[in-house]
């Protein structure tokens, strides 16, 4: 008899299994997004650009930009890694403001590597030469999403502006 119970037990444990759902958990991706370096003179504007590589299909992001005292970001503009998604900038432009992509459908032939936020920052009047002003960006987990709404996680490299005391476009050395 006790054979029998310990059957019976076994048997609807199994039955219990099969019937249960599995979820099983996505593999999250990642990508590297990398902010650029550049100089500037005192009271120069200068672009920086945010670059993606290894996009999966991103088709959503909020990405939040910070930056030091002594800049001030003055415009900016989605680059064609995030073409294909509408871009909403923040209401005002100071330190800590979100930039938001969202697309409605995209294909495969839509995903690509590249500038995903070009910045214009003046620097001030006022900094020091040798300054080296940083530039922040990040995001909330569940902030950045492909096309089956699972997470993406971003690696990211944030990036800065030297104040220099005279600078031409295109010199390597500093001369």
């Amino acid at each position: 008899r006790g054979k029998k119970i310990l059957s019976i037990i076994l048997s609807l444990t199994m039955i219990m299994m099969c019937l249960t759902p599995v979820k099983i958990q996505a593999a999250t991706k990642t990508a590297t997004l990398v902010v650029e370096e550049a100089k500037a003179v005192n009271g120069d504007t200068v672009e920086v650009k945010a670059k993606i590589t290894d996009n999966p299909g991103i088709m959503g992001a909020v990405i939040k930009v910070e930056y030091d005292d002594g800049l001030e970001l003055v415009d900016s503009k989605s680059g064609e890694a995030f073409a294909s998604m509408s871009m909403t900038k923040p209401g005002k432009y100071v330190s800590s403001c979100k930039f938001v992509w969202d697309a409605m459908d995209m294909s495969s032939d839509s995903v690509k590597d590249g500038d995903v936020l070009i910045l214009s920052f003046k620097v001030s009047d006022t900094v020091d030469i040798g300054t080296e002003l940083g530039i922040k960006l990040s995001y909330a987990d569940g902030d950045i999403i492909d096309s089956d709404l699972n997470p993406v996680n971003l690696t990211i490299k944030n990036g800065k502006i030297t104040v220099v005391d005279n600078f031409v476009a295109g010199d390597v050395n500093d001369d």
